[in-house]
């Protein structure tokens, strides 16, 4: 299927089936483009089993001029066919974002679609998509992420000493004790999963939050199932008693911070495996890494029932990420015209 953008640009969408891609160039792709794990080959497999009788999984890629410039993966099923992650292009081709769209939309098809997720990094492309023919927008939900970008600092020692006072004193204090780290990876982060939920489960009630443990579950152990190779979680204990906990993935340069939780009155050992994650994210990138801590949306959010969730994160340093999560409904003109001639008749 062919989209002419020019006399000059011609963009190729060739539909592929999961199981025919190699894992490996299919993520080292991903990962170039800055997508995030959601384009992983292992997340995308997971996801279409746990979707199987919901949803099927579409993966597709656009070829111009003799190469691969671009890849995508769209739930199809429901009520609205849902971007997986995002449109991921080689490094270069970031003009070719709306004939790409354009060429996919007509490749599914009419209906309801939706683009962009809590924790993408990608800029906002509302205007992006007005610029594709037959695209009616429904609604636009604008999002901040907070993550910091190790990019900006030449060393570690830099960027650490230009945290909050509190962070540093509070992660030094911490150091000083008995506390014992146990980091684990892919499925191992199974053995994990308790002590994380009893930890958030306080901290919740800390807050006053109500905390729903069996959804809790659930999240936590389909997120291992899915993408297990790039699962990473980490409990600090003193004394034997977990303290504090860490939960997230890792995928190329990003790492992401899904959920958390400590005691109340952990004498900084919260803060200090905060700061074992960040400093583990920037070696294990040689400095380049991103790390993803959350969204927030400002229409909704309430800073005094976030317990401080704002201020801890400008404490450690993280940049704002202006996206979106986008619904609209593709017609295109055929579709659009052959309903009015009959409407017409």
């Amino acid at each position: 299927m062919l989209l002419q953008m020019s006399s000059e640009c011609l963009v190729e969408v060739v539909p592929r089936r999961l199981q025919d891609c190699s894992p490996v160039e299919w993520d080292a792709f991903a990962q170039a483009g800055g997508a995030s794990f959601r384009s992983s080959h292992g997340w995308l497999g997971g996801w279409s089993l746990k979707s199987l009788f919901r949803r099927r999984l579409q993966i597709f890629e656009f070829h111009h001029a003799g190469r691969k410039v671009g890849q995508c993966a769209v739930g199809i099923g429901g009520e609205e066919c849902v971007f997986l992650d995002r449109l991921v292009l080689a490094p270069g081709f970031e003009a070719l974002w709306t004939p790409c769209m354009g060429a996919v939309l007509k490749h599914v098809g009419p209906g309801r679609y939706r683009y962009g997720w809590h924790l993408n990094l990608e800029q906002a492309r509302e205007e992006d998509l007005r610029d594709v023919p037959g695209i009616e927008m429904e609604n636009i939900r604008p999002l901040t992420v907070h993550a910091v970008d190790f990019r900006r600092w030449s060393n570690w020692d830099e960027y650490w000493a230009g945290t909050s006072n509190n962070t540093r004193r509070n992660a030094k204090r911490a150091e000083k004790a008995d506390l014992h780290v146990q980091t684990r990876v892919g499925l191992k982060c199974l053995l994990h999963v308790s002590a994380i939920i009893r930890l958030r489960s306080v901290m919740y009630e800390r807050k006053g939050i109500q905390f729903d443990w069996i959804r809790a579950l659930l999240s936590y152990i389909g997120g291992h199932l899915t993408a297990p190779s790039h699962r990473i979680s980490a409990i600090i204990s003193e004394m034997g008693q977990p303290q504090a906990a860490f939960i997230g993935f890792e995928f190329g340069t990003h790492t992401y911070y899904i959920a958390g939780g400590s005691q109340p009155s952990n004498n900084g050992v919260a803060w200090y495996l905060q700061k074992l994650m960040l400093y583990r994210a920037w070696e294990r990138t040689g400095g380049r890494a991103t790390y993803i801590m959350g969204h927030v949306d400002y229409e909704t959010h309430d800073e005094t029932i976030g317990g401080g969730l704002l201020r801890s994160r400008r404490a450690v340093n993280a940049s704002n990420y202006e996206t979106s999560v986008i619904t609209f409904r593709y017609r295109p003109s055929s579709v659009a015209s052959s309903a009015q001639l009959h409407s017409d008749s």
